[in-house]
């Protein structure tokens, strides 16, 4: 065990550079009050499964607005830049050198956390893509396609790479 300058504890194995020495706290990130930011998750899934199928089955808003193949190519780009920073998350998760600064998976998460957040995110953003009326919609997917091009490239910027 090292302590560094700030007093914070840290594992060095026997030979191992001080340089690169893991937080003792790391191995505890997904423990305790992290774990209540995916309440609000379990709360719309409880009130997803009280509605009827067959108010589900046939929903009058998904035929109401008209999609275009530009809207399919916005959606595209959205999640080609949506997969490389969850490429890049998961690198983060595996290297101490980086933490991650979404709030919602918290400083070190977890690989299965990550994947969790992504894979639904991805999902909820073709849901609300597709429910938006035609003014927004366009509106909606070129400024999440500027978010996610702006944390790609800060991360590549820090060194995140992009491993697939």
């Amino acid at each position: 065990m090292y302590a560094d300058m700030e007093g914070l504890a840290t594992y060095v194995r026997p030979g191992q550079d001080p340089g690169t020495a893991i937080p003792a706290g790391r191995q505890k990130a997904d423990s305790g009050v992290d774990g209540r930011r995916w309440y609000w998750l379990w709360g719309v899934l409880l009130a997803l499964s009280s509605v009827s199928p067959e108010a589900l089955s046939a929903p009058r808003w998904w035929n109401k607005h008209e999609w275009t193949k530009a809207d399919t190519a916005f959606q595209l780009g959205y999640t080609a830049l949506h997969v490389m920073d969850w490429s890049q998350t998961l690198d983060i998760e595996q290297d101490p050198r980086y933490f991650e600064r979404n709030s919602i998976l918290g400083r070190d998460p977890s690989r299965g956390r990550v994947n969790t957040y992504f894979a639904t995110t991805l999902g909820l953003h073709w849901l609300i893509a597709r429910a938006l009326p035609r003014k927004w919609r366009n509106t909606f997917q070129a400024g999440t396609i500027a978010i996610q091009f702006g944390v790609v490239k800060d991360n590549l910027e820090a060194g995140v790479s992009l491993d697939f």
